[in-house]
């Protein structure tokens, strides 16, 4: 009886690994595809869709941001005269996701796009820069994949903490 039950875990691992195995594959078969392509980029306009609506619920509250977006370039910054967040999808190629990386800057200062603008305090200075790079999860969801931590996010929860942050920086 021993050994049918030690047979069935050595089936049960078989049958994990194959299971793990067939996910990995079909995983890479979609990000390498111009499937993948076409969903990183909807899933960017959806993620700065996401943030303007955040945005203007948060300025229903007379709680106010200057936004920054340029829709061509992928880029969408939000400011405030003591803290910024800017957030950019960069790509290496117009048919892959293969370098592509979306980062996430959090800056000490008003961050914008054009060089020629500073404050009293001098250019904007970064304090962090988060790498993410377009994934898909076991539910078989768009999903950022962060480069440091290797923890899959969805965009919403990319999008609530860094909104977060800035509206906690701001209110220190």
């Amino acid at each position: 009886m021993e050994n049918e039950s030690g047979f069935k875990k050595i089936l049960d691992k078989v049958d994990e690994i194959n299971t793990e195995s067939d996910f990995e594959n079909k995983k890479r078969a979609f990000l390498t595809s111009q499937e993948a392509v076409n969903e990183a980029q909807n899933e960017v306009q959806r993620m700065y869709a996401g943030i303007e609506n955040r945005i203007k619920e948060i300025q229903n509250r007379t709680f106010n941001f200057g936004i920054e977006k340029d829709t061509d370039n992928q880029s969408f910054i939000l400011q405030n005269l003591k803290f910024s967040l800017s957030i950019l999808w960069k790509k290496e190629y117009i048919d892959s996701n293969e370098g592509a990386i979306l980062y996430v800057r959090q800056w000490r200062g008003f961050r914008t796009k054009r060089e020629d603008i500073y404050l009293r305090d001098g250019e904007a200075k970064i304090l962090k820069c988060t790498e993410y790079v377009f994934d898909r999860n076991r539910e078989g969801e768009n999903c950022w994949l962060s480069k440091a931590g290797g923890k899959q996010y969805l965009s919403k929860q990319i999008i609530d903490y860094y909104i977060l942050w800035l509206v906690e920086q701001i209110g220190k």
